[in-house]
């Protein structure tokens, strides 16, 4: 069965909330909100909301779509069946990961936002956000006009915690989706094993033969149409959670986590800045040695997700080796050329694997002070939120992606062709919408894509250290300019750390890149924003 259960982070961060070390202080007050009927929320001020409405509403809502998804949102039958039953219609303005961040901006600056924020990371920087009055309180809201919120919140008060600001207030709603054995290692590395086995060699379990096995793939042939078009190793940048090579850094000694998690490193207590750990210095240097010899894709650093997919689905097998969450996943089958392969040691006999808190998000929904109607926009997001609309929103739609028998849900195979993400977002928002999937909501039988990562993990599980940096951490607005501009200058799309990162990997003396990129980095405040980090991290393991 599915379930999703809760980790001692979750509950050690609702500590931390609690404590009022890591959330919200000193927010500035917000104007009540005109509702457009002569009414106001806040205090005393009640607004009667029956759905379906009597009269339609239009709300103008963000929201970052995921990169696989071919509909608009309203065509999806998720979004149809939410405007049947509330007769609110949404105009949505679909962001992707890649201009988030200037299209928000851009609305705050020129003071035309949107009535709402909806997705997981689609208002990021929440703690300032609130302190400017850009979104406003939800407590009230959420107690008169969200029965499904509040009754989640009563089932597990951590996940409330975790979204309570130190003053008390929620700014926020979570998306949550707890599965711990499934989420917690998002990547998988596989190998060509039919190219292995037509050029007579053995699986790979050193980074020396791995290094061997990759030329092999480049001068070989192993595709065995007479091209050379072979794509040794490939992968997407090195901050995304699955589709990076950074679980390999394992085979030097640390961990580096991705740019979901900040980059940190957790070990015995103590946080670091991963890219500036030597161990990780050895890492990059031995993908700048791969990349020199032609054994890894030259579009690394500037392919998309699509791109990439489409190089490891070509009909004719290119790519020798890839990330990803699954065979399955990207593949839609397990039954392929391709085997997982397993932590490779490094040059001192070691192997690890990268592990990340993966199970929550609390950025997903914010209400704007804009926003003529919050009362409707609560209740709207909260009947996304009735249990079985909250499933079907992140694992696909009944009908489509599931089928009922008796009282449980049972997947529907995926159609030839298509890969267990595309059949779960073809009528739903899937992850990058807004769900609280907990323990029992939902009965349902696991879909393959679960069974098969389910089997991933419990190969790598071996290899994964027992600390980790945790996602789901609001910062205090006396943290917030050091973060802010950490998050800018250094951590921001094309910012300091991606260009120095793609220079140390593409180009020539990489050794000497790090040590300048470091250099820098002490100079923009390394050790100020690592304390930072170390600070929140305290918090929460107390």
């Amino acid at each position: 069965m599915i379930t999703r259960n809760y980790t001692r982070w979750v509950k050690a961060l609702a500590a931390g909330c609690l404590a009022g070390t890591l959330l919200l202080a000193g927010c500035s007050t917000n104007e009540p909100n005109n509702t457009g009927n002569g009414e106001t929320t806040g205090e005393g001020a009640a607004t009667e909301v029956e759905f379906p409405l009597a009269e339609p509403v239009t709300l103008k809502i963000y929201t970052i779509k995921n990169a696989v998804q071919k509909k608009e949102y309203n065509d999806l039958e998720y979004f149809k069946i939410l405007k049947e039953q509330t007769n609110v219609n949404i105009d949505w303005t679909l962001m992707t990961q890649q201009n988030s961040a200037e299209v928000v901006n851009l609305a705050i600056a020129s003071n035309d936002l949107p009535d709402a924020f909806y997705g997981s990371g689609a208002l990021k920087d929440v703690v300032k956000n609130a302190a400017d009055g850009v979104i406003i309180p939800l407590d009230e809201l959420i107690e008169k006009y969200a029965p499904n919120v509040k009754a989640a919140f009563e089932k597990n008060p951590e996940l409330k915690k975790s979204v309570t600001a130190s003053d008390g207030q929620i700014y926020t709603l979570p998306n949550a989706v707890f599965n711990h054995n499934n989420n917690m290692i998002p990547s998988a590395m596989y190998i060509n094993k039919k190219w292995l086995d037509d050029l007579g060699l053995s699986m790979p379990t050193t980074t020396d033969e791995f290094f061997e096995v990759l030329k092999a793939f480049r001068d070989g042939d192993p595709n065995g149409n007479g091209k050379k078009d072979e794509i040794p190793f490939s992968f997407l940048d090195l901050k995304h959670h699955f589709y990076s090579p950074t679980p390999l850094a394992g085979a030097f000694g640390k961990t580096f986590p991705s740019g979901t998690n900040g980059f940190w490193h957790v070990e015995n207590g103590e946080v670091s800045f991963a890219p500036t750990l030597p161990e990780n210095r050895d890492f990059l240097v031995y993908l700048n040695k791969l990349y020199q010899e032609n054994l890894i894709d030259k579009e690394i650093f500037t392919h998309n997700v699509s791109v990439y997919k489409s190089k490891l689905t070509s009909k004719t097998p290119i790519v020798g080796v890839w990330f990803g969450w699954s065979d399955y996943s990207i593949l839609g089958s397990t039954n392929t050329e391709y085997a997982l392969l397993e932590p490779l040691k490094g040059p001192d006999g070691k192997a690890g694997w990268q592990i990340q808190d993966n199970n929550m998000n609390i950025d997903a929904f914010s209400i704007t002070r804009a926003n003529k109607h919050p009362e409707i926009t609560m209740k709207w997001i909260d009947a996304a939120l009735e249990p079985k609309m909250s499933f079907q929103a992140n694992f696909g739609m009944i009908n489509t992606a599931w089928k009922e028998e008796g009282d449980q849900l049972v997947p529907i195979p995926v159609p030839e062709g298509m890969t267990d993400m595309e059949l779960r977002v073809s009528e739903a928002p899937g992850p990058q919408g807004v769900s609280i999937v907990l323990p029992d909501d939902v009965k349902a039988a696991d879909p393959e894509n679960e069974i098969v990562k389910a089997k991933i993990n419990e190969r790598y599980k071996p290899f994964t250290p027992d600390e980790w940096y945790p996602r789901a951490v609001l910062y205090s607005l006396e943290d917030e300019p050091a973060i802010t501009a950490w998050g800018i200058d250094v951590q921001g799309p094309n910012g300091f750390l991606d260009q120095m990162l793609a220079k140390i990997v593409l180009e020539p003396n990489p050794e000497a890149t790090w040590n300048e990129m470091v250099k820098q980095l002490e100079k923009m405040n390394l050790q100020g924003r690592t304390d930072i980090a170390q600070k929140y991290y305290d918090a929460i393991r107390k």
